[in-house]
């Protein structure tokens, strides 16, 4: 089986970039238009009149897909010619590309296949969400060619949308453009973008502007509310205030007092390492009756200081800070009022995130006590439900089993599309993970045609063990992490793996 990195580099380097510039005619009118296609159901803007082209193709891992292309050469300088490519591939057997752990595996093996190939530079990249569907943008530099490339790949429902700008300079100005006037014709049908809830109190000398962002962890997505003020202009006072609140997806009883301490730890070191800073102070604090904490980053070779205090109410963390740019303005009463404004709300206060939503679905085995853990994964298919027990033995050793639904569609999946879903899942599992699969076998699971795969990580520092079987639409999952494949051998793994039974309803 192909690694799933490389078929991605498929979809994305569709063509040599000495082809691409004599694929259409050029031409200099700069006047962009807006291009409909009812079948790949988007519209996207041309500087020039773009030619249109249909293909079939059967890919080996994907299935049957159908190709659209959109292309256009525009003169935008007496010496520069730009180069436009829009491809739409869209799958026949309802793989729903935007799902949270395939556009995940899909992206991350993607940037992984780029960085190995010698003739091709990694400039830049980020992740961003198009039309509220997984997206991600970088540019890459053709050594062989001497050609950048501005690209842009969504993820929508059942389409890899490639959208592409080429030209002999680093900056492409009009590829944003581009880019940006991408649109699915039938917005009503996209994912719903979360949006921030009024959860908490705290003085800002002004209106702060709002965000809702979804970042990726290990989790899975969080959602995450930032509000921010930036008061370092025309101001006798110069700071910026900054608010946040998290949800976990992961729903757990109440954490124990090493577990809240754990949090805080892991929560702190994060927020000083995303701002490229050091903690200087470091203590326990009370938040509307309920332990916290305060701590001090000061940002190297910035001169700036951050004060922040945090609190963990149930699911959701609340953190925020002050940026001021001497040390002493840190106990200005500009700052310290602030931080303490706080204040929850009952909205926050009277939240219900501990309702029970798993089912006793199957039976395992485990070397010990299991912790029950549930998330709703969002996707464009609305939210999947993943229920999730796990035994921590050690920092190298784990064993967990989860269930994961899918839309009710999928019961009635072909023999075909059913090895697709299998490879999607095991390629997500491993490419979450940076791992390589050793092997990976079919088997039966209670007399149902299954899986189980092998793989190392960590430059075989790290072993996994998984079986996977898909009945009606609910995939069952269970593995083991541990530090040798030998490890796999032992009375302990034998049992564990042996003893999976599904609970019937």
């Amino acid at each position: 089986m192909k690694h799933f990195s490389a078929i991605l580099l498929l979809f994305v380097c569709l063509f040599s970039t000495p082809q691409l510039f004599a694929q259409t005619a050029t031409t200099n009118n700069n006047n962009w238009e807006t291009y409909e296609d009812e079948e790949g159901n988007f519209s996207i803007d041309f500087p020039a009149k773009p030619e249109r082209e249909t293909s079939e193709e059967d890919n080996e891992d994907l299935g049957k897909m159908t190709i659209i292309e959109w292309s256009a050469t525009n003169q935008e300088t007496e010496n520069e010619n730009i180069y436009y490519n829009l491809t739409c591939k869209i799958s026949k057997n309802g793989t729903i590309f935007s799902e949270p752990e395939i556009s995940t595996a899909f992206i991350e093996g993607m940037m992984k296949g780029f960085k190995k190939k010698k003739n091709i530079e990694l400039i830049s990249q980020k992740q961003l969400t198009q039309n509220n569907y997984p997206a991600v943008e970088y540019t890459v530099y053709y050594k062989d060619d001497k050609i950048y490339g501005t690209n842009r790949v969504c993820l929508v429902e059942n389409k890899i949308v490639i959208m592409m700008a080429f030209a002999e300079k680093k900056t492409i100005k009009s590829a944003q453009q581009f880019f940006d006037s991408f649109t699915i014709l039938n917005p009503e049908e996209t994912a719903e973008q979360p949006t921030c809830e009024d959860r908490y109190f705290l003085a800002f000398p002004s209106e702060p502007e709002s965000e809702m962002q979804q970042l990726d962890s290990d989790v899975g997505l969080l959602d995450v509310c930032l509000k921010t003020l930036d008061q370092t202009d025309n101001t006798t006072f110069k700071a910026a205030y900054v608010a946040i609140y998290t949800d976990y997806p992961i729903i757990t009883a109440s954490l124990t007092d090493k577990e809240l301490d754990d949090f805080y730890t892991k929560a702190i070191t994060g927020a000083a390492k995303n701002v490229d800073g050091t903690i200087l102070i470091q203590r326990d604090c009370t938040i509307e009756k309920m332990p916290g904490k305060e701590f001090i980053v000061e940002l190297n070779n910035k001169g700036l200081y951050f004060k922040y205090r945090m609190l963990r109410v149930k699911n959701s963390s609340y953190m925020y800070c002050v940026g001021v740019d001497t040390k002493k303005d840190l106990n200005n009463p500009k700052v310290t009022d602030f931080l303490a404004s706080f204040k929850l709300l009952d909205a926050a206060k009277n939240r219900k995130t501990e309702e029970t939503i798993c089912e006793d679905a199957y039976t395992l085995a485990f070397p010990g006590t299991p912790k029950d853990m549930q998330m709703n994964l969002p996707s464009a298919i609305g939210e999947l439900k993943m229920c999730m027990k796990m035994v921590e033995l050690s920092q190298t050793t784990a064993y967990a089993g989860y269930y994961i639904d899918y839309p009710e569609s999928y019961k009635n999946l072909s023999e075909e599309e059913k090895e697709n879903v299998y490879s999607l899942g095991i390629n997500g599992i491993v490419g979450k993970l940076e791992a390589e699969i050793v092997t990976q076998t079919d088997c039966t699971i209670e007399g149902y045609k299954a899986k189980e795969f092998i793989a190392k990580a960590q430059e075989g520092k790290m072993w996994v063990k998984y079986k996977l079987v898909l009945v009606d639409n609910r995939m069952y999952m269970y593995g083991q992490f541990a530090e040798a494949q030998t490890d796999f051998d032992t009375k302990e793994s034998t049992t564990f793996f042996n003893s999976f039974k599904i609970v019937k309803k």
